[in-house]
């Protein structure tokens, strides 16, 4: 669960086979943030995505690097068990997950609103 003030969560779509909707979308506010919380949702981000949060210089942009990133996390965990695939670039750069290409999602964040959809 992200450890953050979510505001909204969506789905769109009829149900699969397994009862779950065919597209997601959450979003969460990174603003609300402080330091603490970010060290939390950080350590379970894999090593890579870690370094990214860390290489911006404002702490609202490190923020909602993290939480971006850990909404599809539980996107991921309310869908499937196991950890979430490693997310590689596909033709055109288009992100997609390297164990399972045919799951379309997205993430965004801007100004400590953070979006992620699956």
């Amino acid at each position: 669960m992200v450890p953050v003030a979510a505001v909204g969560r969506e789905t769109r779509g009829s149900c699969d086979a397994v009862g779950m909707p065919e597209f997601e979308v959450v979003i969460a506010r990174a603003d609300l943030m402080n330091e603490e919380d970010f060290r939390r949702i950080r350590v379970g981000l894999p090593a890579d995505r870690q370094e990214r949060c860390d290489a911006y210089y404002r702490d609202r942009d490190r923020y909602s690097s993290a939480v971006s990133y850990a909404l599809l996390q539980y996107l991921w965990r309310e869908r499937w068990s196991g950890p979430m695939p490693a997310i590689e670039r596909a033709a055109y750069g288009k992100p997609r997950f390297s164990r399972r290409p045919e799951v379309e999602f997205n993430w965004s964040h801007d100004a400590g609103i953070c979006v992620g959809a699956m």
